[in-house]
């Protein structure tokens, strides 16, 4: 698993896993924290929720989208979902929605269109 990491992973990164033993050692290499799902999904920043938010969709497009994927495309597929994911994300970061914008409240306090 180390080797992986390392080949695909600028060094120095920020590295956050879940408590499997394959990920030991990564700090040498990394700023790794890892989090143990049977304590706890969250400790501050460190959690897997992106990565399984992104397995998770990737896995709904092989079944949903794609409904017959050829083995040895299976990289193009990926690519694919990746740029949509990273696209989404960076459209993202620096945008917040308020409240107030989101129920379409005025400034009277009113809901909505009256």
């Amino acid at each position: 698993m180390r080797p992986n990491v390392g080949n695909n992973v600028a060094w120095g990164s920020k590295v956050y896993t879940d408590a499997l033993p394959a990920y030991e050692g990564l700090s040498r290499q990394f700023v790794h924290s890892s989090i143990d799902h049977s304590v706890a999904f969250v400790r501050g920043v460190v959690h897997t929720n992106g990565i399984e938010n992104f397995w998770s969709l990737f896995k709904r497009s092989l079944k949903g989208t794609w409904t017959h994927v050829a083995t040895f495309h299976l990289q193009r597929y990926f690519d694919e979902q990746a740029w949509r994911f990273n696209l989404v994300l960076g459209g993202t970061v620096g945008s917040r929605i308020t409240y107030r914008q989101l129920c379409a409240i005025d400034d009277a306090g009113f809901m909505g269109k009256r």
